[in-house]
């Protein structure tokens, strides 16, 4: 799966940059991390690299030099796969999202069309993994945190996962960088992500990301770029905030002396 997973990325990767005037056909090679195929233009080269030991595809530029690319790598976009655990369709959603990053077709776009395909929504490849993954793209560390995750617990916990590692990163880039690059892209992960996710990834990015973030300002600054369906939604979804739903409570049985059930027994006959 590793193999043909690389060779759809770097496949895909190809045809987007074909259209941009790059060679059709990249340079394959075994790197120390992994295998890699790169892309040349004149003034620019694009990689694709796959980590073999963090488990992961890397989308990363350089400019280029009179001996070829510089290597002074700048990685653009991270996405991690498990071959053992992640499917080809998954690969495919990489490979959407690198060209998208190119500017080839929008990944969007590709999510609505095959939408319309599945009669049911648990097929969609746009689950709570796409979510974590889009958000590597923002906060790298999280590549390592989910290395962790299914080390320890064999899989990605979604809730606790969304909670202990990713709303604490959005409070404080929301907080302390609203004004930034890597903050107009988290918002736009939202707000892509919830009009596109499934019930789980809504669910996660509503009441799991947004409901977490306690600092008001940082709150704040999120809804002011949210899309209009998220702003509708959120509306509702913000009462939930800081509440705990306890579960029913047992009604007690009213207390019946022996006598008075004796005497009910009675009246009966």
């Amino acid at each position: 799966m590793e193999q043909k997973a690389f060779d759809l990325i770097a496949e895909k990767v190809g045809e987007t940059l074909a259209q941009q005037g790059f060679d059709v056909k990249p340079k394959i090679s075994e790197e120390e991390d992994g295998p890699s195929a790169l892309f040349t233009g004149e003034s620019v080269a694009y990689g694709v690299l796959y980590r073999k030991e963090k488990k992961c595809f890397e989308l990363r530029t350089c400019p280029m030099t009179e001996e070829g690319p510089s290597d002074s790598w700048k990685v653009l976009a991270t996405w991690g796969f498990d071959p053992e655990a992640d499917s080809a369709a998954y690969a495919g959603s990489i490979a959407g999202d690198f060209a998208e990053t190119l500017g080839g077709t929008s990944r969007l776009a590709a999510v609505q069309q095959a939408k319309k395909k599945r009669r049911k929504e648990e097929d969609s490849t746009t689950d709570p993994l796409f979510l974590f993954n889009r958000m590597a793209g923002i906060f790298p560390e999280l590549r390592d945190d989910m290395t962790r995750e299914r080390a320890e617990y064999g899989e990605i916990r979604n809730v606790a996962f969304a909670r202990e590692k990713i709303v604490p990163k959005v409070e404080e880039l929301a907080g302390k960088r609203a004004d930034s690059e890597p903050f107009k892209r988290l918002c736009g992960v939202l707000n892509d992500l919830y009009e596109n996710g499934d019930m789980d990834v809504r669910s996660i990015i509503t009441i799991v990301i947004l409901n977490g973030v306690s600092d008001e300002k940082a709150l704040a600054n999120i809804e002011a770029q949210f899309s209009d369906d998220l702003r509708r939604v959120y509306a509702k979804a913000r009462d939930f905030r800081g509440r705990k739903v306890k579960p029913e409570k047992k009604k007690k049985m009213p207390k019946i002396s022996a006598d008075e059930m004796v005497k009910t027994l009675n009246d009966t006959r």
